[in-house]
Formats: structure tokens, sequence, C-alpha cells
């Protein structure tokens, strides 16, 4: 009976791995059908190993039914599938909140300290000061920058400020360790960062945390470009606008992890 538990873990194991090569190696999403053919066990025990590693966030369910890498998996080319399948769900979201606030909106991730513009959604205004759709933006002068940075684990967070060169972008920048902790540990408390023209001159964001259906943050939505002073009340309103689209396109992108 002692051993009966340790040679099921393994066996679970074995058949996880065995899983999750076959998904990493595909080219593209790919049905339990065909996995559990490939791997040379049953559907219904491929079925339920493939539901343990969605829950885990190590593969994820598209809305085919298919499965693709996960978000915790660390190289961003085995990332590749499963952040086009976060823009995809997240356009429509970010669309919608464009029109309603009339502005540009950004979604953010990062990549050990850089942050990249992942997809944006732009208002119909001639101009705008918005950089473009895979622009590395500054990880300490940012909204989404700070909001990615303040939900890093302390260690690797100490790490990255650590390794950084803090050069004042405007005379607004934080460039001292300590302000910047400060400012992190609000972002933390308050579930929001602000980028108070510290990035660019005149310029005004708002951030917000995309999490998983685990409470990790896998990305930041941003309210960006927006000029000149912005008053208490609009930033509430944004950053209420902002939190109840973070929580859908994360509901949408992980609610079909759940689907029998």
């Amino acid at each position: 009976m002692k051993m009966s538990q340790p040679q099921g873990q393994t066996k679970v194991f074995d058949r996880a791995v065995s899983l999750m090569d076959n998904i990493m190696f595909s080219k593209e999403a790919i049905g339990v059908n065909e996995l559990a053919r490939l791997c040379n066990f049953n559907v219904t025990t491929a079925y339920r190993v493939l539901q343990i590693l969605c829950d885990k966030g190590w593969i994820y369910k598209n809305h085919e039914n298919r499965y693709l890498v996960g978000y915790k998996l660390s190289n961003i080319s085995i990332k590749r599938n499963f952040y086009k399948a976060l823009s995809e769900v997240a356009h429509y979201t970010m669309k919608r909140i464009s029109k309603q606030a009339f502005q540009a909106v950004n979604l953010v991730i990062r990549e050990n300290e850089k942050c990249y513009i992942l997809h944006q959604t732009r208002t119909e205004r001639i101009v705008d000061y918005v950089p473009p759709v895979g622009t590395s933006i500054p990880i300490y002068a940012s909204a989404c920058g700070k909001v990615l940075l303040a939900n890093t684990p302390n260690i690797v967070r100490d790490l990255i400020i650590d390794s950084l060169e803090m050069i004042p972008l405007t005379s607004n920048t934080l460039v001292d360790r300590d302000d910047l902790l400060k400012e992190l540990n609000a972002c933390r408390e308050n579930g929001f960062a602000l980028d108070r023209h510290e990035s660019q001159q005149g310029g005004f964001c708002i951030a917000v945390p995309i999490v998983s259906n685990t409470q990790e943050v896998i990305a930041a939505i941003s309210f960006s470009g927006i000029i000149g002073n912005v008053p208490q009340e609009e930033i509430d309103r944004y950053c209420e606008i902002l939190k109840k689209a973070s929580k859908e396109i994360s509901e949408n992108l992980f609610r079909l992890e759940n689907e029998v």
C-alpha cells in the first residue's frame, strides 16, 4: 500500500510530460484525441491529465477545445501561441473600452527586465502619442511596466531593479530606488499604477494587471497616451473601466479550461 501512491504519482507525471512534449512540438493547436493517440493512452486519461495541466497554467485550451502551451513556459518562442490567444481574446474588450473612454489601450507583457506592447487598440484621432505594437517601454517609468514589476516575486523584482540604468526620461521620472520601491508597493496594494509624465513629457497613463486563473499576473492593460493632467475623478473612472476589462479578459481566456 505504501508504494501505490508514489507509483501512481510517477505515472501521472510521465503522462503529463508526454502530453506536454507533444503539445510543445506540435506546429499548431492539437486536440485530445490526437494527443491520446500520440501518447498511446486512452482519451479519458488524456483529458483528465490535460485538465490538471490547464488548471496549473502549463497548457491552454482554445475556443476549438484544442491545446497550446500555457503562460508558465518561460521561452518566448514557446509562449508565442499563448500570447496570440491572449491578444485575440483581449482585442474585443480593448476595442470596446477604447471607444467607451476615447483613449488608446495597450496590452503589455514582460520578458525579464523588458516590457513590450503585445496588442493595441487606438482611437480615431488623427494624431496620438502612443508608440506602436512591439515597442519596448521602460519598466521603471511606464504604468504597465510598474504594474508588471510590482507583481513580480520580490527577489526577481530586486534583481531587475539592480540591473536597470534608471535614466531620467523627463523631469518626473523616478530614478531613486527607494522612491521606485515605494511606488511599486502602492501599486501592489491599490491594484493599479500611474505614469504621471514619467516616460514622456506631458503624457499620462494608467494600468492594471491581468491575472491568470491561478492569480498570477500575466500581462498589464492600460489607457495610454493621455495628454496633460488628469483629475482624480477621471483617474477613478479609468481605473474602474480597466479593472472590469481585466477581469473580463481573464475570464474569457481561462473559462474554456473549466468546460467539460
